[in-house]
């Protein structure tokens, strides 16, 4: 059975109270260690892959302006 399968079938129809406590349940059993690389600090190479691609939308933006 997939997990789309199973929330349907079993899940979805629980009170909202026991899909929350079903939801702390499973939360707290994934390990940090499966997180990964989360650091809500950006670095200066994430600063410059954010800018590359808001400029490259603002190129893509105004080649599309151009075309009209």
């Amino acid at each position: 059975m997939s997990a789309i399968q199973l929330y349907r079938e079993k899940i979805k129809s629980l009170p909202a109270g026991e899909r929350l406590e079903l939801v702390k349940i499973i939360l707290g059993d994934i390990p940090r260690e499966a997180i990964v690389d989360f650091n809500p600090e950006w670095s200066d190479e994430d600063l410059r892959d954010a800018a590359a691609y808001s400029l490259s939308l603002v190129d893509k933006n105004i080649g599309a302006e151009e075309n009209i």
